[in-house]
């Protein structure tokens, strides 16, 4: 018995429909993320992160 072999979704939906719009929401939740991490990286200690998401670490400084 051979299986044809396909990568795996995504994510797993009932409907096509569904995943476009989760792949979608990440979409813009990714890019939220990545300006509030390069305006982190500026000195913006306050950028705002989307919610459920952890920002980077800063880096260590030693006193």
């Amino acid at each position: 018995m051979h299986l044809d072999r396909s990568p795996a979704p995504f994510v797993h939906t009932a409907t096509k429909r569904v995943r476009k719009e989760l792949r979608e929401a990440y979409g813009w939740f990714l890019a939220a993320f990545r300006e509030a991490a390069d305006q982190l990286k500026k000195g913006d200690r306050g950028a705002p992160f989307p919610p459920g998401s952890f920002p980077p670490h800063l880096p260590f400084v030693p006193v």
